[in-house]
């Protein structure tokens, strides 16, 4: 409460209340020493799960996010990704209010802190972000948290959250079941759930092994505590691999004994090229963690002296260092469907079955490292992949949308995720002679590893047309 936005120009003394301790935060070795209930500030006078139509905020993870210069973590809030995910925060001349609600929702002090927060970015005027998220970088945060599973308390908590699901997803199953034994119609989505798999848990070591396909599990031992020491110790060298979301360990920094985030790396990797032996790993290294390509140890020692003062490392722009001259950011990688903002494309085709009957098809490709959610529970703060049609007259909409393709999500098993490329189909009937533009409006909510976007809703427009006399 000692940040600039809560001190000028308008003075505020938040008042706390005492509210239970988000479950999620208890998944998190962070959260781990905290109590029931904590001391929280309301900012909204309504949130997504109190009425009907507030959108849900928007936390960054906070993996990564202080690698960076100019960047300010002010405060957490209410979500599923921790304690130390970041709701309040600043990078470079970028505000992040993670809150959705307008001012009219706002409570009073709430509204004095947002005025606050807006005088606050106006002095970074300019200061451009300098390290931006590479698509396909997995934060060595995350990975901490992935080998903490590993030990004893982290493993039981792990499995007992796959347990809670499994328990829901069964009762949710009792009870389409006991609709069906009543005479009931049911979705075809509900049918479906009674043929899916019983959820379980994953192996102690399935979480890393996805992550880091290249360490030789069982070689480290069959002792989960010496496991969890030797994958720690593994940490200062990682790097991203060429696969998607996959890290590596750096046989070269580990042989040097020195992190790729010390400066002292570069020191040694420069010193390196006066030596033919070790010439081949400097250059290596050094090209490796800068990007630079200068051919002698003069040009290298020349650049570190000149930016010595100004560089910094960061995981999420690829682990490597950059150079804080406020420029533009490192250019993001990866296929090129939509943007940053909106990483997802969608194309409409209307495919004729028969004379009066049509097949509409919603086809979307969702940029690497990003994924949606297909129907999300209730009682999640996701927004899942939808489509609503508005037809014109004498077209009518048989059933109801297909099933995509999906996959559980790796920290809540009853959510489900869509990536990459999947296919939404209905079928239209169409009476004699119809014709007109149908409406479509799509919504949907991408998320990666560390963020989601906001819920986005696009409305699109096609023509459908009878073919024939109906016979």
């Amino acid at each position: 409460m000692d940040h600039p936005i809560f001190r000028s120009p308008n003075a505020v003394s938040p008042t706390l209340e005492d509210a239970p301790t988000p479950k999620s935060y208890a998944h998190h070795p962070a959260g781990r020493g905290l109590g029931d209930r904590m001391p929280m500030w309301r900012v909204q006078t309504e949130g997504y799960s109190d009425g009907e139509g507030m959108l849900i905020g928007i936390v960054s993870n906070d993996a990564g996010f202080l690698d960076s210069p100019a960047t300010e973590w002010i405060s957490g809030g209410v979500n599923t990704k921790g304690p130390r995910a970041v709701a309040l925060g600043r990078h470079g001349n970028f505000f992040h209010w993670g809150f959705a609600a307008s001012p009219t929702y706002m409570t009073d002090e709430a509204k004095l802190v947002f005025v606050n927060a807006i005088h606050h970015i106006a002095g970074f005027d300019g200061q451009t972000p300098v390290a931006r998220k590479q698509d396909e970088v997995f934060a060595r945060e995350m990975l901490a948290m992935m080998i903490d599973m590993v030990g004893d308390e982290g493993y039981a908590d792990l499995v007992a959250r796959y347990e809670g699901s499994k328990d829901d997803f069964e009762a949710r199953q009792a009870e389409i079941r006991e609709r069906i034994d009543a005479g009931e119609e049911v979705s075809d989505g509900d049918r479906r759930m009674l043929d899916m798999p019983a959820v379980t848990p994953p192996g102690r070591y399935d979480n890393v092994a996805r992550v880091m396909p290249s360490v030789d599990l069982d070689a480290l031992g069959d002792d989960p505590d010496v496991v969890v020491a030797k994958l720690t110790a593994m940490l200062p060298y990682v790097a991203s691999s060429d696969e998607w979301y996959q890290l590596e360990v750096d046989a070269d920094l580990q042989a040097l004994g020195i992190a790729n985030h010390d400066p002292r790396m570069l020191e040694a990797a420069i010193g390196m090229l006066g030596d033919e032996g070790d010439r081949a790993t400097g250059q290596r290294l050094l090209a490796r963690y800068t990007g630079e390509s200068f051919a002698e140890a003069e040009q290298w020692r020349a650049w570190l002296d000149a930016n010595r003062d100004d560089l910094f490392f960061s995981d999420v722009a690829g682990y490597r260092w950059l150079v804080n001259r406020r420029g533009p950011a490192v250019p993001a990688s990866g296929a090129e469907i939509g943007s940053d903002t909106d990483p997802i494309a969608s194309e409409i085709e209307v495919e004729p079955l028969n004379r009066m009957q049509k097949m509409l098809k919603v086809e979307f490709q969702v940029r690497d490292g990003w994924h949606a959610y297909h129907e999300p529970p209730k009682d999640t703060p996701y927004v899942g992949v939808s489509a609503q049609v508005k037809l014109p007259d004498g077209v009518t909409w048989i059933g109801r949308w297909s099933d995509p393709e999906t996959e559980p999500d790796p920290d809540d098993p009853r959510l489900r995720r869509v990536r990459g490329t999947f296919l939404l189909e209905t079928l239209l009937d169409l009476e004699p002679g119809a014709a007109g533009v149908a409406t479509l409006t799509i919504r949907y909510q991408l998320c990666d590893a560390t963020r989601c976007l906001p819920p986005t809703e696009v409305e699109r427009e096609v023509t459908v047309r009878a073919s024939g006399k109906r016979r």
